[in-house]
């Protein structure tokens, strides 16, 4: 006996893989599409920058994404280890929520790292670190976080760099006149630091990594 299926079922079937199709194409535009990332990582202990499962949807920053690192608890000390050397990002936010002090200490995985921020014209502030946040590059031997022409980055917190061992030494360039506004009460902490454009750094600043 010969069956044949209904023009109604054959209906719904359609629209039911035209259904299934349209949900596959929006989650692949979505993480396509993603140019900002979320950290979600344990706080108050070490953990991977390169570790999907530290970000929101569980997908690793991409070069020239925008980085948001949001306060979990008040008075929180993140480490983040594993940072990749050639870091590019337009964006790098540190942002306060919960109360209390913030501080984020980036380890980058090998000496002679250089962090570069302001790939994206839609992020004219390259970087943000609020009162009340602390930014630490730890580690960075012969390290270099650099702000792009054209870009600006406001410190009204505390950036700080740390080095491995006494004699290495830290680099902070400015690609163009007033890149970096230190904003009153800010503070730049570092033991050896060597900075290009050094006057365009410290506007207001009342400490200014000695400059």
């Amino acid at each position: 006996m010969k069956t044949t299926s209904s023009p109604r079922s054959s209906c719904v079937l359609r629209v039911l893989l035209s259904l299934i199709v349209l949900v596959l194409w929006l989650n692949n535009t979505a993480v396509i599409a993603q140019d900002k990332f979320l950290w979600t990582g344990t706080p108050n202990q070490p953990t991977s920058w390169t570790n999907p499962e530290n970000w929101q949807n569980h997908l690793a920053p991409k070069p020239g994404s925008a980085v948001v690192i949001e306060q979990q608890q008040p008075d929180q000390q993140l480490f983040i280890t594993d940072v990749p050397a050639g870091l590019s990002l337009s964006q790098l936010q540190i942002k306060l929520k919960s109360g209390g002090n913030f501080t984020v200490v980036l380890q980058p995985e090998k000496p002679g790292s250089n962090f570069v921020l302001g790939e994206d014209s839609r992020q004219n502030n390259a970087l943000d670190i609020p009162a009340g946040a602390t930014l630490v590059l730890k580690g960075a031997q012969n390290a270099r976080l650099t702000i792009k022409s054209g870009f600006q980055a406001t410190v009204a917190g505390t950036l700080r760099f740390e080095a491995d061992n006494e004699g290495n030494f830290q680099q902070l360039a400015a690609n163009h006149a007033a890149a970096i506004v230190f904003k009153a009460g800010s503070i730049c902490e570092a033991g050896s630091l060597n900075a290009f454009n050094p006057k365009s750094l410290c506007q207001i600043g009342s400490k200014c990594c000695g400059f």
